[in-house]
């Protein structure tokens, strides 16, 4: 809903050259399907823009040919398998997180499918290295526990250079005792017979191609005795070079010149970049209800002497001040078992 408003987000344009793609059980079902729900499907449903995805795609079909990088699409983030058609194209294969996921890439998608995951499974290993033309391990007791297991493939390891553009916290792999991936350097040249390449994924949501670079160099300080006796490396995804006034010819350049400095074949794992602006959540307007007064609760400061009367009123309080914005959050609702951030507007 559109904030302080109570209004929903704009309705489906059906002259939009687009491939809707529709949610499952969008259609009641007891109505039937005609000519007239095809051309207006009922909301809500997800809609691709294939106009807005193709400019994506391009631009990554630029970036190969000057960087010599491969491009390979994150299923963990986008998964819709009805423009595989069209993506398949502009990218060199699939990337997964999971057995599931691998099996999607290897099935639909084609072309090269690796296989990454914190952890693997006693009872999966199997089925993802027989989907799999290579796979990630995120330790080196993932790598003892299953390399006989996936010696019929490409091998990896994910090493972690202990810097990001991360903020978000539970997938930062700088944070304090993070276990995404290996450090210890002579702890994976003692493994080095037993893997061909390396995953290194510590960017995310990262649009400043400088930061990348300055990142790039502190890989290439810590892990060149590495990098120097790898046959690839996967730089990850949480790269933002779809974005508007993103360098592209500085990227390619900078990936062409680590690829021939350490003679491996570079890849990049592309998600949120894959799709930038091309999708949306339709929905339709069903109501409108506009406020004539301003909110006027009041916050409370709880204390220790704060009683159970007062904190209805501040739980009331809370209620009647309307969302201003799901982003830069501020206030914390009281802790209950669903916990929501939501800023609010207050007034005097």
């Amino acid at each position: 809903m559109l904030p302080g408003t109570g209004a929903l987000l704009r309705p489906f344009s059906p002259s939009r050259h687009a491939a809707a793609i529709n949610m499952r059980h969008s259609f009641p079902p007891n109505r039937t399907r005609t000519g007239t729900d095809r051309m207006h499907p009922t909301t809500p449903y997800y809609l691709i823009d294939k106009s807005k995805l193709l400019r994506n795609m391009e631009t990554i079909a630029r970036l190969r040919e000057a960087s010599g990088a491969k491009a390979l699409l994150a299923l963990k983030c986008f998964a819709t398998w009805s423009v595989f058609d069209l993506m398949r194209d502009y990218m060199d294969g699939t990337t997964s997180s999971s057995l599931n996921e691998v099996r999607l890439g290897h099935e639909r998608f084609g072309k090269e499918t690796h296989a990454y995951s914190v952890a693997y499974a006693d009872y999966e290993i199997d089925e993802v290295v027989s989907h799999a033309d290579k796979i990630i391990f995120n330790s080196i007791g993932q790598l003892d526990r299953f390399a006989d297991k996936a010696a019929g493939i490409v091998r990896g390891l994910r090493l972690n250079p202990q810097v990001s553009s991360s903020s978000f916290d539970l997938a930062d792999p700088a944070r304090p005792f993070s276990r995404l991936g290996e450090w210890d350097v002579k702890k994976v040249e003692a493994v080095m017979d037993r893997v061909s390449g390396f995953m290194i994924h510590n960017n995310c949501e990262n649009g400043d191609f400088d930061l990348f670079d300055r990142m790039l160099a502190t890989i290439e300080e810590r892990f060149a005795p590495l990098l120097k006796k790898a046959e690839w490396v996967s730089l990850g995804g949480g790269i933002h070079f779809t974005g508007e006034d993103y360098p592209v010819e500085r990227f390619a350049e900078r990936l062409k010149r680590f690829a021939g400095d350490y003679g491996v074949q570079v890849y990049l794992e592309p998600g949120e970049a894959s799709i930038t602006k091309s999708t949306t959540l339709e929905v339709s307007v069903l109501d409108a209800l506009q406020r004539q007064e301003p909110c006027r609760g009041r916050q409370l400061h709880r204390g220790a002497h704060a009683g159970p009367a007062d904190l209805s009123r501040e739980r009331q309080s809370v209620a009647e001040c309307r969302p201003a914005s799901l982003h830069g959050l501020r206030k914390v609702l009281p802790r209950r078992r669903y916990l929501r951030r939501v800023r609010f507007e207050r007034t005097n």
